[in-house]
């Protein structure tokens, strides 16, 4: 993969943090603490995350992670396989990030253990693009899908926050949701994409 083929990167939140975020930017799983944000993520991997240190010695919960595409296993099992969606979004955020200080790519879910932690030029140099943007990852063989749902949630690390100049738009999954956060938040455009949420 090319800097180039990438347009934007994606955070998958809660609608209710969307009024925090957009006054304080998006801030490490850490960071964020002191907000009490509404959690999506499963329990036991978050407990893998916390165990888990990026290179450098910064633990893992220290970094905001941004995926290269939410469409993957992550967000699919939050939302059910796109059956629960009323209570989630997908921020759009620049690709400028990629350019700040301590910036890491992993090749996969950063908790899994195979995953490995690069710098951005090396790193995008390693990422096969049709694997991480497939439609699904699928396979008959179940070592080859557990490989694919790993690859498919190689995400950018950027150290504490992001700020939120940095976030062009909110994906969302229906006309009404988009309404809604229309009426709740300001500044921020609210963009139907079905497909992202596999509807």
């Amino acid at each position: 993969m090319e800097r180039a083929d990438l347009t934007e990167l994606h955070y998958i939140c809660h609608m209710n943090n969307l009024p925090s975020i957009l006054a304080n930017g998006i801030l490490s799983h850490r960071h964020a603490q002191r907000h009490h944000p509404t959690r999506i993520a499963n329990e036991d991997v978050q407990g893998r995350r916390a165990r888990t240190t990026v290179p450098g010695g910064r633990p893992l919960h220290d970094y905001v992670n941004l995926y290269l595409n939410a469409r993957n296993p992550m967000l699919y099992r939050v939302t059910d396989g796109g059956n629960d969606v009323e209570h989630l979004c997908v921020l759009s955020v620049s690709t400028q990030v990629l350019d700040h200080d301590d910036v890491v790519l992993t090749d996969g879910n950063a908790a899994s253990g195979p995953t490995a932690f690069r710098s951005v030029s090396s790193g995008l140099a390693a990422i096969e693009r049709q694997r991480v943007f497939a439609q699904n990852w699928n396979h008959a063989d179940p070592l080859e899908k557990r490989e694919h749902r790993r690859v498919m949630c190689a995400e950018i690390l950027v150290p504490r926050s992001v700020d939120a100049a940095m976030i062009s738009g909110v994906y969302v999954a229906s006309d009404r949701i988009a309404a809604s956060v229309s009426a709740s938040v300001a500044n921020v455009r609210a963009i139907v994409k079905e497909s992202l949420f596999f509807r």
